[in-house]
């Protein structure tokens, strides 16, 4: 997964249905990357039984010099545990900004046109 890395997160998705628990609950990114042309990725955690999300965002500041979002980027994703049927997933974010640690059965990657 070292190809995703300088990608940018455009978006984030997770479908929680707590009335249909047995429905595979999967967190998917969407991402970004410059290669020879702008690139879309998604990165699909499968049957996601849960994550925390670990952010600084912001400049820290009442009155910020831009009200433009700030950007994501990922550093890195690898698996940090691996158990019976999930596995730990981290995805660092560059600057140290953050991280995102996932439980998931999979992962899979799809590279959009």
């Amino acid at each position: 997964m070292n190809f995703l890395i300088d990608a940018k997160i455009i978006g984030i998705k997770f479908d929680l249905d707590a009335s249909n628990v047995l429905k595979s609950q999967d967190l998917v990114f969407e991402v970004e990357k410059l290669e020879d042309k702008l690139m879309r990725y998604t990165v699909k955690f499968i049957d996601v039984s849960s994550f925390q999300v670990f952010l600084e965002v912001g400049e820290k500041s009442i009155s910020p010099s831009s009200y433009e979002a700030d950007s994501m980027y990922i550093s890195s994703i690898v698996m940090l545990e691996q158990y019976k049927n999930h596995k730990k997933w981290q995805i660092a974010l560059i600057d140290d900004v953050g991280s995102i640690e996932i439980f998931s059965n999979d992962i899979e990657i799809v590279r959009n046109s």
